[in-house]
């Protein structure tokens, strides 16, 4: 799997980094803003947490089995963090697209194997678009982060 594949992934990573300090140094004067940025908080640091292994991913490009786990596991977890109401279409955005990468894992690699350089094209054009809309999930998150923080987290 070409490293290209999997740059959107990574940049998740980088992203998430920026959200991790999300609410710190307000004043909350109210216990709705104080548990909105609780819950923003919590939900940012455990994105991170998740995407951390695909900050260097992948580390053996030509591996579709590490590809496969790693990308299994952030799925997986990815799915169980509830995320915040005004954060849950970029959610669903960005799991959708590490599903849809986990999904094309073993397109590549069936295409690959069976020499099929046409299919592989085109699983590379998908992976291109699935990179594209993650990125937009993130871009969507990191604009409803700086509305919250606007707010007050009264978002």
């Amino acid at each position: 799997m070409p490293r290209n594949g999997f740059v959107a992934a990574a940049l998740v990573a980088v992203a998430i980094t920026s959200f991790a300090a999300c609410g710190a140094g307000t004043t909350e004067s109210s216990g709705l803003r104080a548990a909105n940025s609780q819950h923003i908080r919590t939900y940012f640091a455990g994105l991170k947490d998740i995407v951390a292994p695909l900050h260097d991913f992948p580390r053996h490009p030509d591996n579709h089995v590490e590809a496969t786990e790693i990308l299994s596991s952030a799925s997986r977890r990815l799915a169980a963090l509830m995320a915040p109401l005004e954060f849950q279409v970029s959610h669903d955005d960005l799991l959708h697209g590490l599903l849809a990468q986990l999904d094309l894992v073993g397109q590549r690699e069936r295409a690959s194997r069976s020499g099929d350089t046409a299919a592989v094209a085109l699983l590379k054009a998908e992976d291109l678009r699935q990179q594209r809309l993650i990125r937009a999930a993130l871009a969507e998150a990191e604009q409803e982060i700086q509305t919250c923080r606007g707010d007050g987290f009264t978002c």
